[in-house]
């Protein structure tokens, strides 16, 4: 449901009277939506944001997220990270075997960048903070984030959204057109698409946790794939998996080729087993009420 009273009431029912929030700014649309729907809720004062500043970042993401703070009026927090992604992957690498990518280094450090925002998510956490997280639902169905990562938050006021829902509520709230027209992405290097990447997992069947060989063929199927992707799309199939509908069928709908919505299909399947695990099962949740 596409309600900006529904999304506030859930933020008044999840977040404690009086505690204040954390919300990481990417610089893309779902943080400014999210950041939007805590100060609205809320107002300015119990609301922080902060930017992980990281080396080969686009610049646009992090001017994105400066201006939205001031636009907002909230505390803003610019973390420069550095080199800390790459030399965390490095540590890694030395440490174990398992990590060692050689020249494939960059996807452990791209996860890296996600990864050290848990650790400053943890501390804000430790001085009373609430983290609101900025996930949407096409991102849960797919599996495009870390659980250990940008999936850990308190409150997730935006995952009940596929992406093209999310673009109709940052309309009512007001974010900023530049920031609604850019293509999403995580902004950790310029020119990085999410649509590009989620193409590759496409290819692949399954969100890549390890490098992977493409052929030339490979590349040029997953720019096929691009160029006939979007949200929209993406979105209309991911529905119809949801309700169990046959590939086929969601192909009528979404507009997309069946084998792209096969494939589709088989990115969410692997994204159930590999993302969506319950968290810290213990002998005490299984534990018999007395």
């Amino acid at each position: 449901m596409i309600s900006l009273e529904v999304a506030q009431n859930f933020l008044r029912r999840n977040v404690p009277s009086g505690r204040p929030m954390l919300v990481f700014l990417s610089g893309g649309v779902d943080s400014d939506v999210v950041a939007r729907l805590a100060v609205a809720t809320f107002g300015a004062a119990r609301v922080v944001g902060a930017t992980c500043l990281q080396a080969a970042q686009d610049p646009a993401h992090p001017e994105n997220a400066a201006r939205l703070a001031r636009t907002l009026g909230i505390e803003y927090a610019q973390l420069n990270l550095g080199q800390m992604p790459a030399e965390l992957a490095a540590e890694l690498a030395r440490a174990s075997p398992r990590f060692d990518d050689g020249e494939n280094g960059w996807l452990i450090e791209a996860r890296a960048k996600c990864a050290l925002r848990t650790s400053i998510a943890a501390l804000y956490h430790d001085r009373g903070y609430y983290i609101l997280g900025c996930g949407n639902r096409t991102e849960l169905r797919l599996g495009f984030f870390m659980p250990l990562g940008d999936g850990i938050c308190h409150a997730a006021p935006i995952l009940h959204l596929f992406k093209t829902e999310v673009y109709v509520l940052a309309q009512a709230l007001g974010t900023d057109s530049q920031v609604i027209e850019q293509p999403p992405s995580a902004g950790f290097w310029p020119g990085q698409s999410d649509l590009e990447d989620i193409a590759y997992w496409m290819l692949h069947g399954g969100p890549i946790v390890r490098p992977v060989h493409f052929s030339e063929e490979d590349i040029a199927e997953v720019e096929r794939m691009r160029r006939v992707l979007s949200f929209a799309g993406l979105d209309a199939a991911l529905k119809e998996y949801e309700r169990g509908s046959a590939p086929a069928f969601a192909a009528s709908v979404s507009g997309l080729e069946l084998k792209i919505v096969e494939r589709v299909y088989r990115v969410a399947e692997a994204a159930r087993a590999l993302k969506l695990i319950p968290m810290c099962a213990s002998l005490l949740s299984e534990a018999a009420p007395t």
